[in-house]
């Protein structure tokens, strides 16, 4: 594949991309990823915002926007392996507490904050590291966002083992973001 050919099959030219073949899109998965890698970011597939890869973000893996935190379908079976051939855009539709065993009573711990997304393109949900450079303000809008959900979203989301956070739950949510 020439390098005038990956350059015509952009981020927007969704339909010329898919005509293409499974190893030419491979191809131009690795090219894009090595353009973000030498670039120290990435483009939002949402709101268009250059979003930084680097050392502040507090987290190896970056796949969201720092502003309107909405992702992009890369990873397939395991964070940072961007082999997913999906690539539509994933909407931030609630947040989560990651599971980190049991402490010395048997009572569960409670980690990190995590974003859970939706994947626009085949429905796939999975949750996401927040970093540290994410906005706490838009957080918390996607946590009230989140107590309005379907019905049937929530079922399917703890059916996958994804609890999302309760508004009884909001004080402790507000102290992990903001501190005490």
């Amino acid at each position: 594949m020439s390098e005038k050919f990956a350059d015509e099959v952009g981020e927007d030219d969704t339909v010329g991309f898919w005509k293409q073949s499974r190893k030419d899109k491979r191809r131009i998965f690795d090219m894009k990823r090595q353009k973000e890698k030498l670039g120290g970011g990435f483009k939002c597939s949402h709101c268009a915002t250059f979003v930084p890869i680097n050392q502040e973000m507090g987290t190896a893996h970056r796949n969201h926007c720092n502003q309107c935190l909405w992702s992009k379908h890369v990873d397939e079976k395991t964070s940072g392996d961007r082999q997913s051939i999906c690539q539509a855009g994933m909407e931030p539709i609630g947040i989560t507490l990651k599971h980190e065993g049991l402490d010395k009573y048997g009572h569960e711990k409670l980690g990190d904050v995590m974003l859970v997304h939706r994947c626009t393109g085949c429905d796939k949900c999975v949750i996401n590291r927040v970093a540290a450079d994410d906005p706490s303000d838009t957080i918390v809008s996607i946590f009230d966002k989140s107590q309005v959900l379907p019905q049937d979203i929530k079922d399917r989301l703890q059916k996958e083992g994804i609890d999302l956070i309760t508004t009884d739950q909001r004080p402790m949510v507000q102290e992990r973001l903001y501190g005490k």
